[in-house]
């Protein structure tokens, strides 16, 4: 069990005889198939010892003692509604508190103190509202409702109370995803110089939220209640919940891509690099097809870092990107690249390693580029310009 803190003592108790269908959580043995199915049939109320006494639980600390209080087996939320705990468990031969889910249900390695046994009463309320919001809890929380459910058994209040927590967060999200994806659309940029809802600076990300929560009252609501909440309280409202979206949003278009490239079969490809705002040097690989419909499809697949520019070193990076989006590379009719000799090279350019893996690969100047060259050139020819 966990100890209540360094300097909190605990009176001695007699070791819980061992009995995985004893209404004490702390008699529990080893968890296995039986007695999972036992109790997800039985329910947490049949093993919450609400009016257990609740002497055994009696700590010692420095200047004072605490006990177990029967509060705990309610839950006040933010706006002030209160609900059961119902997976929360006393053990009135141990003194210390289980999770009902955790305890039977939880895959995984590792293990809760709510597994163990819990008895640290001073950070009581902090401590069970982080078990609460756990991805542990949550998953052992879903094993068991659809286990209950399966078998036919299943605590209405407890599924009633499990829908409308997954409908809220629900409804969040679709608002966060709705933010994400105009954003994104658009090329704006995201996050400001704070992440404080109600300040000017906090970017367009939180601004927009801000902006529609002016005529939609879920919402307003919700940042109230949760928008500057503190670390470890979930919001879904953050900088890494937006980030998240933005990776599955983009696996998601990505593969879209690939999918459209294996239809047309062939392509040709852009490259080119350019250091960023940090000074590392960002290869922006492009690739253009022909859908069947006869519309030409110009896509941004990735930007690579790369360590070398020789034409090697590219075109090592680039049929590695190939590889790993299943594209091949004797599919490829063109590219097109500056005039640079590591791009352009007859012998060691980019452009002469691709068409040594497939001659088919055709190398085209970049008109810009080329364009670009002879302006410069042109004006270098007038003396008086180019010593002005």
């Amino acid at each position: 069990m966990e100890v209540a803190s360094e300097t909190a003592t605990t009176p001695d108790r007699p070791t819980a005889t061992t009995d995985s269908y004893a209404a004490d959580p702390a008699c529990w043995g080893r968890i296995d198939e039986n007695v999972s199915a036992y109790w997800a049939r039985k329910g947490p109320v049949s093993c919450q010892n609400k009016e257990a006494n609740v002497k055994a639980s009696e700590c010692h600390y420095k200047h004072q003692k605490r006990l177990f209080s029967k509060t705990h087996f309610k839950r006040k939320h933010l706006n002030g509604e209160s609900l059961p705990r119902e997976w929360l468990l006393y053990s009135p031969s141990t003194g210390c508190v289980f999770c009902f889910a955790c305890r039977l249900f939880c895959e995984g390695d590792g293990q809760s103190p709510f597994e163990s046994g819990y008895n640290d009463w001073k950070h009581a309320t902090r401590r069970f509202g982080e078990n609460e919001n756990s991805d542990r809890h949550r998953k052992a929380m879903f094993n068991y409702i659809n286990r209950a459910a399966a078998d036919g058994f299943i605590d209405s209040q407890l599924k009633k109370q499990l829908e409308s927590y997954c409908n809220y967060w629900s409804e969040v999200l679709r608002r966060v995803v709705a933010v994400v994806k105009f954003l994104s659309e658009r090329g704006l940029a995201f996050r400001g110089s704070s992440e404080i809802f109600s300040r000017a600076d906090n970017g367009n990300y939180m601004g927009i939220l801000e902006l529609i929560s002016e005529f939609d009252p879920f919402l307003k609501s919700h940042i109230q209640m949760y928008g500057n909440a503190r670390v470890g309280t979930p919001s879904y409202l953050s900088s890494k919940t937006c980030e998240e979206f933005i990776k599955i949003m983009g696996d998601r278009l990505l593969s879209e891509i690939i999918a459209e490239v294996k239809v047309a079969k062939y392509f040709s490809i852009s490259i080119d690099s350019t250091p960023d705002i940090t000074h590392i040097n960002q290869l922006t690989f492009i690739i253009r097809y022909a859908l069947p419909e006869g519309v030409i499809e110009e896509r941004f697949l990735k930007f690579l870092p790369v360590a070398s520019h020789t034409g090697k070193a590219l075109c090592d990076a680039v049929l590695t990107v190939l590889h790993e989006m299943d594209i091949n590379i004797c599919n490829c009719r063109g590219q097109c690249y500056d005039n640079a000799a590591n791009m352009s090279g007859v012998y060691n350019g980019l452009q002469a390693h691709i068409k040594d893996i497939n001659p088919l690969a055709e190398w085209v100047p970049c008109a810009a580029h080329t364009f670009n060259l002879v302006g410069i050139n042109s004006v270098n020819c007038c003396t008086e310009t180019a010593d002005f």
